[in-house]
């Protein structure tokens, strides 16, 4: 055999061989991330939470460390609350908050008459745009309410014990 023929063949066996040993490769990088990521995160589960927070925090995320190909996001598993099993089996969606480093169940404070002033500002808001993109006016109703609001938020107001009820349409 000359050695270009051999040259050739080898060049052949290389190159029949390569998608093998690619996916090997990636099998071994596959790995060797999965065993990154269980020695950062040696729970399974993490309850995500801010520790600055006064107890009980609310829970604000649900993580599976070892499902994750990428965990960059993550804070350090010491800045979240390690989870079993059944605890991870056992978790809501919401109502339930981190106390003494437990899971508890969790109602959060209803907000200040002020504070849902001020969420309703943003619904006004909202229609204000509608209104003026339709050449059109707040009605005495709607000018009523955004008065009521500005007075609970504003602290002029210091009686009511609820918001005004909020017109059927910004033009009432």
């Amino acid at each position: 055999m000359s050695t270009d023929t051999t040259s050739l063949m080898s060049a052949a066996d290389n190159t029949a061989t390569s998608p093998q040993t690619a996916a090997a490769a990636a099998t071994a990088a596959a790995l060797a991330a999965a065993q990154a990521v269980r020695t950062s995160y040696p729970a399974q589960y993490y309850a995500l939470y801010d520790r600055a927070a006064t107890e009980p925090a609310p829970v604000t995320g649900w993580i599976d460390a070892w499902s994750l190909s990428d965990t960059s996001w993550l804070p350090a598993a010491s800045q979240m609350l390690p989870l079993t099993s059944d605890q991870w089996a056992a978790r809501a969606p919401t109502g339930q908050a981190v106390q003494g480093g437990a899971i508890v169940a969790y109602t959060p404070p209803v907000p200040t008459l002020v504070a849902q002033a001020q969420a309703a500002m943003g619904w006004v808001n909202q229609q204000a745009s509608l209104a003026s993109a339709m050449g059109e006016t707040f009605g005495a109703a709607m000018k009523a309410y955004v008065q009521g609001l500005q007075a609970i938020i504003g602290g002029t107001d210091k009686t009511s014990t609820a918001l005004p009820a909020a017109p059927a349409a910004y033009t009432s």
